[in-house]
């Protein structure tokens, strides 16, 4: 895709159990990135909205800045939402009303092995707010603030919806980790694999897609056949697959005594692999109860996942 256009779509059946995944001692020097700029599509499994209007959030742009001309390199997430409060007589009409986003953003400057996912999430509420007021002191200095500033505004959302951003931020990354798991790279022009159109897409351009023989031979005439589809405003997007079935964890803790039964949620492991083991494999571990010879727990409670398929899958969710 041209100019940065790359959509991936989170069907609900994917939403779900990585809403409910620990991001674990996974580091950002794990994570794989297929592009620099992105679009996380995040389906209608997530019935959660950001703070302001009634909303509900529908996806998340990724963006991720190396180190240059002397700054740090950072990471970039804008949690994008559409409003529920009203209906639009004319669908062109989106583009002039302004839609609840917020942008998360924080330097990857961590020393590797410190680098976690999770330490980063941490700093972020500890020392954002602060950052937030420290602004808001140095504009005061020159001037009054209006209460309905930009940084007021998200100095308020920050304080009163921070567990909502935490939950969407988290779900953004575990969705990084399990590209990376994937190791998703390949473009809509060399990929084997068909994209997905949008509904509205003309099927003779479609058709023309797909009739573009294989190798290189067709790499041309795929590039000019995308080419069109792209310049008729048409984006592909990649539909993600459905988690595997991971292994579970033993019931034991490695210190020589068993465990008490529980639940314990899904989350990553990082396993070295290859000589030297010195790259690392992420893997999912579904929430499982451990121990269940010997009995079942008094808190935690086992519960069906949506799925977009005909067989349901089970995991373990704390309740």
């Amino acid at each position: 895709m041209a100019a940065g256009r790359q959509i991936f779509a989170l069907p609900s059946a994917l939403v779900t159990p990585l809403d409910e995944t620990d991001l674990g001692d996974v580091r950002f020097g794990d994570v794989v990135l297929p592009f620099p700029a992105f679009y996380l599509q995040l389906g209608n499994a997530l019935p959660v909205a950001l703070p302001g209007v009634p909303n509900r959030v529908v996806g998340a742009y990724v963006f991720h800045q190396g180190a240059a001309d002397g700054r740090l390199p950072y990471l970039a997430v804008t949690l994008v939402s559409r409003r529920i409060d009203e209906r639009l007589e004319d669908p062109l009409d989106w583009a002039q009303r302004r839609e609840p986003h917020q942008q998360l953003r924080f330097d990857l400057d961590l020393p590797p092995g410190a680098d976690t996912l999770e330490a980063y999430m941490e700093r972020f509420l500890r020392e954002e707010t602060s950052r937030i007021k420290a602004r808001l002191r140095e504009d005061a200095a020159v001037g009054a603030v209006p209460d309905d500033s930009a940084a007021r505004v998200y100095l308020h959302h920050l304080e009163t919806g921070w567990t909502t951003y935490e939950r969407l931020l988290r779900l953004v990354l575990n969705a990084l980790v399990y590209m990376s798991s994937l190791r998703i790279s390949a473009t809509v022009h060399e990929s084997t694999e068909a994209p997905l159109w949008p509904n509205d897409t003309p099927a003779a351009l479609v058709q023309a897609l797909g009739s573009v023989p294989e190798g290189p031979a067709g790499r041309k005439k795929r590039r000019t056949a995308v080419g069109r589809l792209l310049e008729a405003g048409y984006l592909p997007i990649r539909m993600l697959p459905l988690l595997d079935q991971a292994e579970h964890d033993e019931g034991g803790n490695g210190e020589g005594h068993a465990l008490a039964p529980h639940f314990r949620r899904a989350h990553w492991r990082r396993q070295g692999v290859g000589p030297g083991r010195a790259a690392v494999r992420l893997t999912r571990i579904r929430a499982t109860l451990v121990r269940p010879d010997r009995g079942v727990p008094a808190q935690g409670r086992w519960r069906a996942v949506p799925d977009t398929t005909d067989d349901r899958s089970t995991e373990a969710a704390n309740g």
